[in-house]
């Protein structure tokens, strides 16, 4: 509608009143800027028509006799009509691009019904001004893209704030606008799957312990806001295939959700989290989302745990949580397999993990652990490991009570190897290891199918001892490590009982890698088959150290009875071959030599059971093993205290100057040294141990007995500092001995031709070097060493005693040499190298 056909409408308007007579201009121009929208000054302004305004209207719109027939009101009002419409039209362009928002447009609308509601040129005719008004909204959509995409936001928003109400007046007005790339329903639709994804993310996150959460949270949904969406969305409330697909859409958002949480559910909060992860796996198999949820734990897993900073232990128990949620959640085990062959070349480099393993399986306390230096771990997450692989029915289950392995190798029971006997040595009607056993020993095939009731059956053949063996590429090192522990056990244990845990444990590695395991004592022939064969060769090292235990307890027993024996010594006679115990050892040689010196008592003891031992076995001999023996010492002081304790046979030595007078006795460090042979570093070392026991005290020159404890008078200094620590000393030496002894390094069926003390020559004498002859004897060891090479103590002693013509010199025992080489090294003169041969520095 141009101007020019306003102006034809407006002169109409002036011509039809003034030929009726029924008004002035000026009325007609009061009505018409009264109804012109782009007129705010003379407009209406939202305000009531005034009195004469009011009249006006009256008299030329509602007053029939006033233009004397109903054509010339119709006429009138079409007219009027038309004038309007064009305004309006004419003011809804000039604010177009400044209604951006749904108050605009409901504003200008409201502003344009408000003088309509007065004049009534649309009384009859209300469709009119509908079809108009809806045609505004029309194109608003179609132009304004900035005021649809809020309107789309403002609905959604309006959904999210459960403020249906005005959701309900917006989704009229834009139906009502008829504009078909604007659907409302399909924006219904989207806000109700953003609802629903919000009260996922509240109901689902960190709920891993509530069972059927999917179907729970979906009906407090539907209870809750379907009622309001039904109206939204024009549809009824029973409408099955939406609520259907409502359903799947919350199982979308529960994969979601698990996916990104999927470290936490499988390591953090395992078991709390298995009702989830059950609910988790009946999704997986209909969504190809599993391939995400597996990416995503291999990569948090990878971040999180498999990290140069987190402990074995603590990556361990991460590890063995996950695989029992894998379990759990895929019964076919690819994602287990996909987990193991991820993280075990990680594992591999940890060259702790498998005496962790061994520490955790045979949940060793933390006094067995101090035995093994190569391994530290903290006691609370060994613990919590050991926890970890006794839970469920994929763990392992162990009582703790003392076993003795002897009984169990009796010759009643000779023809049944160990996993064939209980504890007493009697034949077990049911084993405690055995569901672990069958699991471990049954093969189960991956199947691509599972079905839902076979799942819990299948779960249940896995075993977990076979996923951590499978970490390692063989079997030898995790046994081999097996041995090295067993082994140290079987040195440290009092007596010859030994833990349930252990002897379960050798019943699962017996059946398990050695099914031919020996049942009586090791024969050639036995050795004969155990060429190439790693872990039999391991299996059979343990078979002949438990044979080696009840041979000790047996004989220890019979020798107890002759009275001349002490049977306070109570002997463990070892196979050094399969107990791969190194004879060469030196200190362990000079230790023995200073027994005859020290303790002339022990000495003979010792010696009248390696002559009866020799009497009973004929043609085999025993060597003392030092370094692996333990003396208990019952001390009497003064104030009547009573201390027990027990120490090794290095420490026993640096004792005893302190046992052989009654009474007090003070020594400073270098006379111990003469007196002991030893040097003054591994003195002070040994000294520390009985610092530490109360035994005896510093007095910042000299070492002395601490009579009595409560005596603060007397300071006590270690000599490495000046602590002041509590008072100690020392009386009678009442003597309980531990000895260990070896069979030499010949097998059983050789007997060996070494002598039972393995000293060195000359060992026993005494010799007191003046410091000229110190030096002349240091001077001479140099010139060894640059002219020959690298020396061991024994052929440097041997070169000293064939080649010197210096009375004085060849007067030196082996242990005065071993002290002053000792010096040597260390004031850096001379090397010593790890095999124990000795160098000039390069």
């Amino acid at each position: 509608m141009q101007y020019t056909e306003v102006d034809s409408i407006v002169g109409n308007i002036y011509e039809l009143v003034d030929s009726k007579s029924c008004g002035s201009s000026d009325d007609i121009d009061s009505l018409l800027d009264w109804l012109n929208p782009n007129d705010p000054k003379s407009n209406h302004q939202l305000k009531p028509p005034t009195i004469r305004l009011k009249k006006v209207i009256k008299k030329i719109l509602l007053d029939v006799n006033t233009l004397g027939d109903y054509d010339s009101i119709e006429t009138l009002n079409s007219l009027l009509r038309y004038y309007y419409i064009f305004q309006v039209r004419l003011n809804f362009f000039s604010n177009l691009q400044s209604i951006t928002y749904f108050k605009d447009i409901i504003k200008l609308e409201k502003y344009y019904e408000f003088p309509i509601l007065h004049v009534p040129i649309f009384l009859n005719n209300n469709y009119i001004w509908e079809t108009e008004l809806n045609k505004i909204r029309h194109y608003l959509l179609r132009t304004n893209l900035t005021f649809r995409s809020n309107l789309i936001n403002r609905l959604k928003k309006l959904v999210k704030e459960d403020d249906f109400d005005l959701a309900q007046e917006i989704i009229k007005w834009s139906n009502e606008a008829n504009f078909s790339l604007l659907s409302s329903k399909q924006i219904i639709l989207n806000a109700l799957l953003d609802k629903i994804t919000m009260y996922a993310d509240k109901q689902f996150t960190n709920a891993w312990s509530q069972r059927f959460i999917i179907m729970e949270t979906y009906n407090k949904f539907i209870n809750k806001y379907w009622s309001n969406f039904a109206v939204l969305l024009n549809c009824a409330e029973d409408d099955h295939e939406i609520t259907k697909v409502l359903y799947k859409y919350f199982e979308k958002q529960f994969l979601r959700i698990r996916s990104e949480e999927i470290f936490d559910i499988c390591v953090i909060s395992y078991p709390d989290s298995k009702p989830t992860i059950m609910e988790l796996r009946g999704l997986l198999t209909q969504s190809k989302i599993s391939t995400n949820i597996l990416i995503r734990l291999l990569s948090e897993f990878q971040l999180k745990v498999l990290n140069l900073s987190i402990p074995t232990c603590t990556i361990l128990i991460a590890y063995i949580k996950t695989v029992k949620s894998l379990l759990i959640l895929d019964p076919t085990s690819r994602y287990l397999q996909s987990f193991t062959s991820f993280t075990n070349p990680y594992l591999q480099q940890k060259s702790d993990i498998i005496y962790i393993l061994l520490f955790a399986i045979l949940d060793l306390r933390t006094d067995d652990i101090k035995t093994n230096p190569i391994v530290k771990v903290d006691q609370n997450l060994l613990k919590l490991l050991s926890e970890e692989l006794r839970e469920s029915h994929f763990g392992i289950n162990l009582n703790f009570s003392d076993v003795d392995i002897s009984d169990n190798l009796e010759n009643g029971n000779n023809n049944k190897n160990i996993s064939q006997l209980d504890y007493a040595g009697q034949e077990s009607s049911q084993l405690l290891y055995s569901q672990i056993l069958n699991r471990a020993l049954t093969w189960l095939p991956e199947s691509k199918l599972v079905s839902p009731n076979k799942s819990i059956k299948m779960m249940r053949k896995k075993n977990l001892l076979d996923i951590l063996f499978a970490i390692f590429d063989d079997h030898e090192l995790f046994l081999k490590r097996f041995v090295e522990l067993l082994k140290q056990k079987l040195f440290v244990i009092k007596g010859y009982n030994l833990e349930e845990s252990w002897v379960q444990c050798l019943r699962l590695f017996k059946t398990k890698f050695s099914p031919n395991s020996l049942d009586d004592a090791p024969t050639s022939t036995n050795l004969e088959t155990l060429t190439g064969n790693n872990d039999s060769m391991y299996m059979t090292n343990i078979d002949v150290m438990l044979w080696d235990m009840r041979g000790s307890k047996k004989l220890t027993e019979q020798m107890h009875l002759i009275d001349e024996l002490d049977n306070r010594i109570n002997l463990k006679i070892i196979s050094s071959l399969y107990w791969q115990y190194d004879m060469k050892n030196e200190k362990r040689k000079t230790y023995y030599g200073l027994l005859n010196k020290m303790d002339q008592t022990l000495f003979n003891q010792l010696d009248k059971y390696s002559k009866l031992y020799s009497r009973l076995k004929p043609g085999r001999v025993l060597n003392l093993l030092t370094d692996q023996s333990t003396i208990e010492i019952d001390f009497n002081f003064e104030d009547n205290r009573t201390v027990t304790c027990e120490c090794t046979f290095e420490n026993y030595m640096s004792i005893c100057p302190f046992l052989e007078n009654e009474g007090t006795s003070s020594y400073t460090l270098e006379e111990l040294s003469i007196i002991t042979s030893f040097g003054l570093e591994d003195l002070k070392i040994s000294l520390k141990f009985w610092l530490d026991q109360k035994i005896l005290y510093f007095d910042g020159k000299t070492y002395r007995p601490l009579e009595y404890l409560d005596r603060s008078e007397i300071i006590i200094e270690s000599p490495e500092s000046n602590n002041v620590n509590s008072v100690m000393s020392i009386t009678n030496n009442p003597l309980n001995g531990f000895a260990i002894l070896g069979k030499g390094n010949d097998t059983i069926d050789r007997p060996s031709q070494e002598n039972i003390t393995k000293c060195t020559p000359d060992h026993d004498k005494t010799f007191n070097a003046t410091s000229q002859e110190v030096s002349k004897i240091k001077e001479y060891v140099l010139s060894i060493l640059t002219n020959l090479g690298e020396q061991n103590i024994e052929k440097l002693y041997n070169v000293l005693q064939t080649t010197s013509h210096d009375t004085a010199i060849k007067k030196v025992s082996s242990v005065t040499l071993e002290n002053i080489v000792t010096e040597l090294v260390e004031n850096g003169q001379i090397l010593c190298l790890p095999n124990g041969l000795y160098q000039l520095p390069e």
